[in-house]
C-alpha cells in the first residue's frame, strides 16, 4: 500500500479542476492533504487506493468547491447531484459518516471513502472480480443483465484506476 504522502504526490501532478487553475501548488497541498490521508486510512490495498481516487477525481475533479463542502458554488450542472451528493466520492445521504455535520472534514472523507469503498467492493463481487462492476456499483440505478459489468464510463474509470495504481506501486 502506498502512504498518504505517496497518494498526495500523484495528485497533486493531475491537473488542477479548471476553476482552481490559478491555485498554488502550496495550496493544493494543502487542500488534498485531508483527502489523501483518508483514501490511506479507508483503504486496505494499493487496489483500493487507486480504485478511490480515481472515483474521487472522476467524480469532483478534486475542486477546491466540492473538497470544502461548498457545491452549491460549482457551475450549474456540477453541483453534486443538485445537492444530493456529497464530497469527492459524491456519495448520496444513505452515507451517513460522509453526511454529519457534526464531524470534521477529515472524518466526513474517511467516511464517504469507507462507503464508496463497500460499493465498490460489492460491485466487484457481482461482476465476478471485474474492478468496472466495482465503478459500476456507484450508481443509484444498479441496472440488470451482463451491462452492468462493463458500462463504458466504468471501464474507463477502471483504467483510470489501474493508471493510478502502477504509478503509486512504484
Amino acid at each position: 500500500m502506498a502512504s498518504s504522502a505517496a497518494i498526495l504526490a500523484l495528485m497533486v501532478k493531475v491537473a488542477a479542476y479548471s476553476g482552481d487553475a490559478d491555485d498554488s501548488t502550496e495550496s493544493r497541498v494543502i487542500l488534498m492533504t485531508p483527502l489523501a490521508a483518508a483514501i490511506a486510512e479507508a483503504s486496505s490495498s494499493l487496489e483500493e487506493q487507486a480504485a478511490l481516487l480515481a472515483q474521487s477525481y472522476r467524480e469532483s475533479g478534486w475542486a477546491r468547491y466540492v473538497l470544502e463542502n461548498r457545491c452549491e458554488d460549482g457551475p450549474v450542472g456540477a453541483q453534486c447531484d443538485a445537492g444530493k451528493s456529497r464530497g469527492p466520492f459524491q456519495v448520496k445521504a444513505w452515507c451517513k459518516a460522509a453526511w454529519d455535520a457534526e464531524s470534521s472534514l477529515q472524518e466526513q472523507y474517511v467516511g464517504g471513502a469507507r462507503c464508496a469503498l463497500r460499493l465498490y467492493r460489492a460491485g466487484k463481487a457481482r461482476c465476478r472480480g471485474e474492478p468496472a462492476g466495482g465503478f459500476s456499483m456507484q450508481l443509484s440505478t444498479f441496472g440488470r443483465g451482463s451491462e452492468f459489468c462493463s458500462r463504458l464510463w466504468a471501464v474507463a474509470r477502471s483504467r483510470l484506476a489501474s493508471r493510478y495504481a502502477l504509478i503509486l506501486g512504484k
